[in-house]
C-alpha cells in the first residue's frame, strides 16, 4: 500500500501553457508529472517508480484519443483515478464514460480551477480508499492462510500426542504384565528352593536351616511337612 504524504498526479495536454496552468493549480502538496502527448504519458508511466494516484487528461490529444488511453490504462491499473477534460461542447459525449467506471470525473475545459482542484482531491482520496481496501483484503487472505497453516500444524501435534499416548499406554501395560510375570516366577522359584532345602533336611538329615526362623517360614508355607 502506498500512503505517501504527497500524491502524484499526471497531467496530459497538448498545450504546454495549459499544463503550466494546471501545475500551478494542483502543485500544492503534490508531485506533478506533465506530458504533452499520449506517447510521452505512457513513457512516464513506464519509468515512474510509483504510479500516479490520478491522471488529468484532455479528451483529444495531438497523437490520439484521450478517452481510449484512459480506458486502456484503467484495465491495467484500476486504482488510478482518471479525470477527463472535455472540449467545450463535448462534455455530454464523454460523460457516459463515467458510468463505465474508467472515468472518475469529466470536466469541461472552461471549468474553474476550484472544480479541477476538488476533482483531483477526491480522486486521490478514492485511490487511497481502494489501496487500503486492497491491503486489508491481502492481509485478510494472509491471516486466513496463517490460521489454516497453524490449524493444520496443531492437528498434527494433537495426532502425534494421541499416537504417543496410545503407544505409551500399551508399553506400560505390557511392562506391567512382564513385571507381574517376573514377580510370580520369582516367588515360585524361591518357594520351590525353600521346599527343596526342607526336603533335603528331612531326607538326608542335613541341617541346612541354620536359623529357626527359616524353618518356621517353610513350615508356614507347607504346614503338612
Amino acid at each position: 500500500m502506498t500512503m505517501d504524504s504527497r500524491s502524484t498526479v499526471l497531467l496530459v495536454h497538448s498545450d504546454e501553457s495549459a499544463l503550466v496552468h494546471w501545475r500551478r493549480v494542483l502543485a500544492d502538496g503534490r508531485e506533478i508529472m506533465c506530458a504533452t502527448s499520449l506517447a510521452q504519458a505512457k513513457q512516464q508511466l513506464k519509468n515512474a517508480d510509483d504510479h500516479p494516484k490520478a491522471i488529468v487528461c484532455r479528451g483529444r490529444v495531438t497523437d490520439g484519443d484521450g478517452m481510449a488511453f484512459l480506458a486502456n490504462l484503467h484495465k491495467r491499473h484500476p486504482k488510478i483515478q482518471c479525470i477527463l477534460i472535455a472540449k467545450d461542447g463535448e462534455e455530454k459525449s464523454f460523460r457516459g464514460a463515467i458510468g463505465r467506471d474508467h472515468i472518475f470525473r469529466c470536466l469541461g475545459e472552461a471549468g474553474n480551477d476550484g472544480e479541477l482542484l476538488r476533482a483531483v482531491e477526491y480522486a486521490t482520496l478514492e485511490y487511497d480508499i481502494l489501496d487500503t481496501m486492497e491491503s486489508v483484503e491481502a492481509a485478510k487472505k494472509d491471516l486466513e492462510r496463517q490460521l489454516n497453516h497453524w490449524a493444520h500444524r496443531s492437528q498434527r501435534v494433537v495426532d502425534f500426542f494421541n499416537r504417543f499416548l496410545r503407544q505409551t499406554t500399551l508399553f506400560l501395560a505390557r511392562l506391567l504384565v512382564l513385571l507381574l510375570a517376573a514377580v510370580g516366577i520369582g516367588v515360585a522359584v524361591v518357594t520351590a528352593g525353600f521346599f527343596l532345602l526342607y526336603i533335603a533336611k528331612m531326607v538326608f538329615g542335613i541341617n541346612i536351616f541354620a536359623h529357626a526362623h527359616l524353618e518356621d517360614f517353610v513350615r508356614l508355607l507347607f504346614p503338612d511337612f
